[in-house]
């Protein structure tokens, strides 16, 4: 199920792994002050995350430099592929890897077993975002963007019947499967979040934007996002 809703990488891991360090890279040796916006997406299951992903990723194509999508499932392949703590925090840059490690330690909530497994994530979901033009899909990077500037929070929600009709259509299966699947989905989400911080992902403060999907499409959505962000100077 998950690889028909989660949207295929356009390329490697190891290409986006190198594309993290080369943008780390001339970030550090860049005199400007400035940092570039990262986008977090907060879904409700069964909401128009990813293709609200897709639709700010094209809004925003005119920039400079591309913008990347990044899903759980990529995050983690990232992690598995290479160790980006240790690679893009050395010896010489100890003060800020101890504040990345200080703020998970306070965001993190998890059990002793857990806690490697997450912290990874969590490292890596603020390692991505620390660079930029990146618009990140669920692994609680809304939580973990809260002390970070750069990050602008989305969340969608949208009522039972929206999305289980959507869920329905999306993976063709009957109205009472997907209204299954959208419970049990729904509850595994909110478990993954309470094992992972002490936060309630549904708390409207947590967010600059929060959307009704009933009522906005991706397009529309994304179009108020990228209004938004302009407004508050991010773009």
């Amino acid at each position: 199920m998950r690889s028909k809703l989660t949207p295929k990488p356009r390329k490697s891991v190891s290409d986006y792994v190198e594309e993290i360090k080369r943008t780390n890279k001339l970030k550090s040796s860049s005199t400007a002050s400035a940092s570039f916006p990262t986008i977090t997406i907060s879904r409700e299951f069964g909401c128009e995350g990813f293709p609200l992903a897709k639709a700010i990723i094209q809004k925003l194509s005119g920039s400079e430099a591309g913008w990347e999508l990044y899903s759980r499932d990529l995050i983690n392949a990232i992690s598995e592929e290479s160790d980006l703590l240790e690679e893009l925090y050395d010896k010489d840059n100890s003060t800020e890897r101890n504040k990345l490690f200080q703020d998970l330690q306070e965001l993190l909530n998890v059990a002793p077993s857990d806690y490697t497994r997450y912290k990874e994530l969590a490292q890596n979901v603020c390692l991505i975002g620390e660079q930029g033009r990146a618009v990140i899909v669920g692994s609680g990077a809304s939580i973990l963007a809260q002390k970070e500037t750069n990050f602008f929070n989305v969340r969608v929600t949208g009522s039972f019947a929206f999305r289980s009709g959507r869920i329905a259509k999306e993976l063709n299966v009957s109205q009472y499967e997907a209204e299954r699947i959208v419970t049990e989905q729904s509850s595994k989400r909110v478990e993954f979040i309470q094992k992972f911080s002490r936060q309630d992902i549904s708390d409207p403060s947590l967010y600059h934007l929060v959307f009704r999907n009933d009522h906005f499409n991706a397009d529309q959505m994304a179009d108020l996002i990228v209004e938004a962000m302009k407004k508050i100077g991010m773009l």
